[in-house]
């Protein structure tokens, strides 16, 4: 257990976090990118830079993408002009 407790703190150092909503939001937009296409993450780690993006923007960020890649040729969107879900 000790273990897992050093390696949190160590995580809190590194993030430099002050409050408990801080440590909220890390632990919110880690969890977030865990969940991202490998195109998509990509694109948010270059346009987050040396920095990192809380919960809204980051969510901003990839709406921004994902609705970018929609009628690209080859990518799949939810729904088609139709309304109808696409496979």
């Amino acid at each position: 257990m000790a273990v897992v407790s050093n390696l949190f703190l160590y995580y809190l150092q590194n993030r430099q976090a002050k409050t408990a909503e801080q440590v909220i939001d890390f632990l919110v937009s880690d969890r977030i990118k865990e969940t991202l296409s490998p195109a998509c993450l990509r694109h948010l780690l270059s346009t987050e830079g040396t920095g990192w993006f809380g919960p809204e923007k980051l969510t901003e960020v990839t709406d921004t993408y994902d609705n970018s890649q929609m009628y690209l040729p080859g990518k799949y969107s939810k729904f088609s002009h139709t309304g109808s879900v696409k496979t």
